[in-house]
This record gives structure tokens, C-alpha cells and sequence, in this order.
């Protein structure tokens, strides 16, 4: 954002996903868990968004969401875009998940489902 103007709508956004980032990190941080799984349904998987360089938050079309801590950094792309490959439908523990547009990629860990009285 090094040549932003703040009347830009570019801008703009750059510093709303910023901020919803931040206030997402420090919500997940103080989480209580549900419970972990292993693995999830690919095909349940409604978004991925990463809340730091080694934590990411797993929505599912059922609305239950899962945090799930990676291994090795993954470079946090603003847009969100992720690649995995789903070994029988499913997304599991120890799969690799790259980030789009950035070369880099992370391994999960197992998923932990953030208990519905603190999203």
C-alpha cells in the first residue's frame, strides 16, 4: 500500500481485509475447542481464510467452523485463494495446502472445531 490514496476504493479494501484479518486473529486466539478431527468433507469446504502465517479457519457450508494449525509459514495472500488436493473427497490432517499465487505451502495439522458459543 506503499503509493495508496486513501480516496481509493483499493485502498480502501486493502485496509478492510487488514483489519477484519486482525480482529479474526484475535477472536480465534482465546477460542475454546470443541473437539479435532482428522478430516473434513472437501466437498463441505464453503472457505479457507488464513488468520496468520501459521493458522487457518475452515467454514463449512453446515456452518461449523474448524481452526487448523499448520506446519511451516504460509505466506498470507490477501485474496485468499488456496490449493489442496482431496484424497477421496476428503481434506485430512497432514495434506498439503498451498497458498495461490505465492509458491509457498504449509501441511495441516488437525482440524479443531471452534465451539459454537464462542464464533
Amino acid at each position: 500500500m506503499r503509493n495508496c490514496r486513501p480516496s481509493s476504493r483499493a485502498c480502501r479494501r486493502a485496509v478492510q481485509t487488514f483489519a477484519g484479518a486482525s480482529i479474526l486473529a484475535a477472536a480465534l486466539a482465546g477460542q475454546s475447542f470443541a473437539g479435532s478431527i482428522d478430516c473434513i468433507e472437501a466437498k463441505g469446504i464453503r472457505s479457507i481464510t488464513a488468520v496468520d502465517a501459521s493458522t487457518l479457519k475452515v467454514t463449512m457450508f453446515s456452518r461449523m467452523i474448524y481452526r487448523n494449525a499448520v506446519s511451516g509459514k504460509c505466506i498470507v495472500h490477501r485474496a485468499g485463494h488456496f490449493t489442496y488436493r482431496a484424497e477421496n473427497g476428503q481434506l485430512c490432517s497432514g495434506a498439503t495446502i498451498g497458498v495461490a499465487g505465492t509458491g509457498t505451502s504449509c501441511t495441516l495439522g488437525k482440524f479443531e472445531e471452534i465451539s459454537p458459543r464462542n464464533r
